[in-house]
């Protein structure tokens, strides 16, 4: 019974769009401080999980470490993004059958500032508040 529990989460779990949170099993965001003012940021998702949605999550992360950290605009001094592919073989009882998978992922390097620099740039309350507002996030 115990067995079957847990099997039925990691389905239901896997059925999903990886949401916001910190890096898990499920995918989520990660982040290493380099200095006071910069940040490597990550976004890996599930194959539910939408490229447009791994970047704004990315972004959303990206926002809320420069406001905790006390600054008010981000720049990204380096980005990357693609799509991890590999086929997962399975077997349904009579044959094995294989499924490509799609897993996005995002990787930022943001520089934080406490005044708006010249060039691009986000104001990261503004992008942190439109991106909760997207997914219907709650207080992150």
């Amino acid at each position: 019974m115990k067995r079957l529990f847990i099997f039925s989460m990691i389905i239901f779990l896997s059925s999903c769009a990886t949401s916001y949170h910190r890096k898990s099993f499920t995918g989520g965001y990660s982040e290493i401080r380099i200095r006071e003012d910069v940040f490597k940021v990550s976004f890996k998702g599930n194959s539910r999980t939408s490229m447009e949605r791994a970047v704004d999550f990315a972004l959303l992360r990206s926002a809320v470490l420069t406001l905790r950290s006390g600054y008010k605009y981000f720049v990204i001094t380096k980005g990357k993004h693609y799509v991890k592919e590999f086929y997962q073989v399975y077997y349904d009882g009579i044959t094995a059958n294989s499924q490509l998978v799609q897993k996005p992922r995002v990787y930022f390097d943001i520089q934080c500032y406490h005044s708006k620099p010249k060039g691009h740039s986000y104001n990261a309350n503004y992008l942190a508040e439109s991106i909760k507002e997207k997914y219907r996030l709650k207080n992150q």
